[in-house]
């Protein structure tokens, strides 16, 4: 993790100068990468209806392929922050969290996670205000020692707040206001 002073605020003034959908996803991946972040996912979804509206992703375009493949969607416990009152879940999928069933998620997800590179993943919700609408934001590492990223977890919840304030659907034009859980 890199993380100087103001990372978070030249993390805000970046992301506050993009003008379009794809520069915002492009600044967000090199500020989550220069963060230690190996990739995001981030969609929208309708909360009454469960629908998802919008998703992107910078996970492996072969990871992605499994995972709709398997349908691991159906037991991501990530996606069902939508429908919890929780406003953030960390799925732990390191080889010592899945031998120990302490990864917080769904044991063949986490297994297959793990398989793919991935030792952890974090995942936080936002709602839009007076609306059935949320974001979620995924950071995902390859290697991250858990109690280093236990001990960091109000900056990694402020990084994806950044991220879901400032992402928009590639058919957007108007920024919406967002706030968290």
């Amino acid at each position: 993790m890199n993380l100087t002073k103001y990372a978070l605020v030249d993390a805000f003034d970046a992301l506050s100068a993009c003008e379009d959908s794809e520069s915002t996803w492009l600044c967000a991946l090199k500020i989550a990468n220069e963060l230690g972040v190996d990739a995001i996912n981030t969609g929208a979804l309708d909360i009454e209806s469960a629908t998802m509206l919008w998703a992107r992703s910078s996970m492996s375009q072969t990871w992605l392929e499994e995972y709709m493949r398997r349908e691991y969607f159906k037991v991501d416990p990530l996606i069902e922050l939508f429908t919890s009152k929780q406003s953030r879940r960390t799925i732990y999928c390191d080889r010592d969290s899945i031998a120990n069933d302490t990864h917080g998620g769904n044991l063949e997800l986490s297994t297959a996670l793990n398989k793919a590179g991935y030792s952890l993943l974090h995942g936080s919700k936002f709602m839009v205000p007076q609306k059935p609408t949320g974001r979620i934001v995924t950071l995902c590492f390859h290697t991250f020692e858990r109690e280093a990223f236990d001990k960091a977890l109000s900056m990694w919840t402020t990084v994806s707040a950044l991220i879901a304030g400032f992402s928009m659907d590639p058919s957007e034009v108007v920024r919406q206001n967002w706030t968290a859980c």
